[in-house]
């Protein structure tokens, strides 16, 4: 601590200058940073890639294993992928790269996911038979989905799901995924 006070403001104003100086260096070297997720905008992949990674463009690919890809070869910087769900495991197809594959894990990021029952326009609890999501999400919800009677469809991830109930104005069926899912494709949250 600066005992003169003063010497202390001119030291705080350094610290500050330095601070806002390291800020604008990190924003520098991450802007134009392509970051490689699993999904489409509306995943939940592609919600915290944007989170961790504000200053950097996040760049969509088909599945876990292409997203992957897409750092090895160069085409992206990172590859943000999920490892672990605290409901439902380990995320083993990725796991298996991690494992296998050259890339480092760098950094670990906790994301709360808060999962949603996406409808079309006049679509209610009562009237939905059918729900399509992730296999992960299907399983996070498997007590809701249970006890509601739900017949079930896979998805590549929720924000496909919830495209494809869009594209179909059933309804009958439901996708299980984000509220900036149901914005991007038109729907409504039925149950949060």
């Amino acid at each position: 601590s600066i005992a003169d006070d003063d010497y202390r403001s001119y030291y705080v104003s350094f610290l500050q200058n330095n601070m806002e100086l390291s800020k604008a260096f990190q924003h520098r070297l991450l802007d134009g940073m392509r970051v490689a997720y699993s999904g489409v905008t509306g995943a939940f992949a592609n919600i915290v890639a944007k989170r961790v990674f504000p200053d950097g463009t996040a760049v969509g690919y088909g599945d876990f294993a292409a997203a992957y890809e897409a750092v090895v070869s160069g085409e992206c910087d990172c590859a943000l992928l999920p490892i672990e769900n605290s409901f439902n495991g380990d995320v083993n197809k990725v796991l298996d790269l991690a494992f296998f594959g050259n890339l480092y894990i760098t950094g670990i990021y906790e994301a709360e996911i808060v999962q949603n029952l996406l409808g079309n326009s006049g679509a209610t609890l009562s009237s939905i038979k059918t729900v399509i999501s992730h296999p992960q999400a299907l399983g996070q919800c498997a007590a809701y989905i249970e006890k509601y009677g739900f017949k079930t469809e896979e998805a590549v991830n929720t924000a496909v799901a919830a495209k494809k109930v869009a594209e179909s104005s059933d309804p009958t069926t439901a996708a299980i995924g984000s509220v900036e899912a149901a914005e991007e494709f038109g729907l409504q949250v039925i149950r949060g």
